[in-house]
């Protein structure tokens, strides 16, 4: 594609050179046309170029999406694991306290 295109513009710029002296309305409109489709070409060349660009960079951030959701559902289950443990915990402190009391009021004849 790209010799196709290399061609057509060295093509486009011999025919530039010729119409410099264009006197018709044809050939002004001729060689507008060709700067219109070497343009269109620069820009068609540019824009697919960009595109394997952009998909690697695409590729990459819903990587790091997939693992940041891993991260978030890892965190979320330690998460809770820690709040069970901490009220198993804190159930268990409550009931030592409890017996605690008891046994300090059982030794002071309370």
């Amino acid at each position: 594609m790209k010799k196709i295109a290399l061609g057509l513009i060295v093509m486009f710029s011999s025919a530039l050179c010729a119409a410099q002296g264009a006197q018709t309305p044809q050939e002004a409109e001729l060689l507008s046309a060709q700067v219109a489709y070497s343009q269109a070409l620069k820009k068609y060349n540019a824009d697919g170029n960009r595109i394997p660009d952009i998909q690697v960079r695409l590729d990459n951030a819903n990587r790091r999406l997939q693992e940041a959701q891993s991260d978030v559902q890892r965190a979320e289950q330690e998460l809770a694991a820690a709040r069970a443990a901490h009220s198993a915990a804190d159930a268990e402190l409550k009931a030592a306290g409890a017996r605690l009391d008891a046994a300090w009021a059982a030794s002071r004849g309370q």
